[in-house]
């Protein structure tokens, strides 16, 4: 099982600010756990960054590999505040992000 270490953001910042933007692209968020601990939450930027795969999830998928040092994140789950998109789904399961909260 990977060991998460604490992430050095708040909980609620991700879903606070997709609840609250105007944006409908930018209100989803996604949060990944690993140990009963947070260990990233990202917050969709394809309207900011211009960048059509700058999606919640895989903004969070790159937080979380940074975070783990590692790229494999077997034992971890996510939750989203939207559907999951295709891709995502693929790059989850590839990763071993199996579970959905």
């Amino acid at each position: 099982m990977i060991r998460a270490r604490r992430p050095r953001i708040s909980p609620s910042n991700g879903r606070t600010q997709a609840r609250t933007s105007t944006r409908p692209a930018a209100q989803v968020a996604c949060i990944v756990f690993g140990d009963g601990e947070i260990v990233a939450e990202a917050v969709n930027l394809l309207v900011q960054t211009h960048d059509p795969t700058a999606h919640a999830e895989f903004l969070a998928i790159r937080a979380a590999a940074a975070a783990l040092g590692a790229e494999n994140f077997t034992g971890c789950a996510f939750t989203l505040l939207a559907h999951c998109c295709p891709m995502y789904l693929a790059a989850a399961r590839i990763d071993g992000l199996f579970s959905v909260l």
